[in-house]
């Protein structure tokens, strides 16, 4: 395991989410430019950890795919039932998360 991966993809999720936190407080919306530039940082871990740890990438991909699943799930439910269980803004935070 390299603890600097590790280490760079905690800041940087850290920083998403202050980020993130700081918009929503703000304006109550959370801009997609944060979101994109953020799911192009966890991409750039992610290959990180594929060519320096030579972690396989079914290890890798599995928890992105169940995770997307989840989320995705729980917000179209919640739309369509009226009681929206998280927000756009939540679905693509912890969807980029788990890139990290």
């Amino acid at each position: 395991m390299n603890y600097l991966i590790e280490g760079i993809a905690f800041i940087c999720c850290l920083i998403m989410l202050l980020l993130a936190l700081k918009q929503d407080l703000k304006k109550r919306e959370v801009t997609d430019l944060l979101w994109i530039i953020f799911g192009i940082i966890g991409i750039i871990t992610l290959i990180a950890r594929i060519l320096i740890e030579k972690t396989p990438t079914e290890n890798l991909a599995l928890p992105i795919i169940l995770t997307s699943i989840f989320m995705a799930i729980l917000y179209f439910l919640g739309k369509k039932s009226d009681l929206l269980f998280i927000g756009p803004a939540d679905l693509k935070a912890v969807i980029i998360i788990s890139f990290y």
